[in-house]
């Protein structure tokens, strides 16, 4: 029932809080987030065990997705997301 199971899996590349990364006021929303590049990106999926391919591919479409914004985040409910 999961595809992934045994596969690497990509973390988040940077630690809420710390320096440059995303952090978050009281009642939850980003005050600022860390905007990576797409070789920072494709290299952290590299050092969690993608090949280049893979790596590749992925650190592109997180780059459609966020413009390497690691804060960005769709909170439309129209989208299903929920807030």
């Amino acid at each position: 029932p999961y595809p992934n199971a045994g596969k690497p899996t990509a973390e988040s590349p940077s630690t809420p809080g710390t320096n440059g990364g995303t952090k978050t006021s009281g009642d939850g929303s980003v005050t600022s987030s860390l905007k990576l590049t797409q070789s920072q990106i494709k290299d952290k999926f590299k050092s969690r065990g993608f090949d280049d391919a893979t790596s590749h591919l992925w650190s592109a479409i997180a780059m459609q997705e966020s413009s390497g914004r690691t804060g960005a985040h769709n909170d439309g409910t129209n989208t299903a997301d929920q807030p």
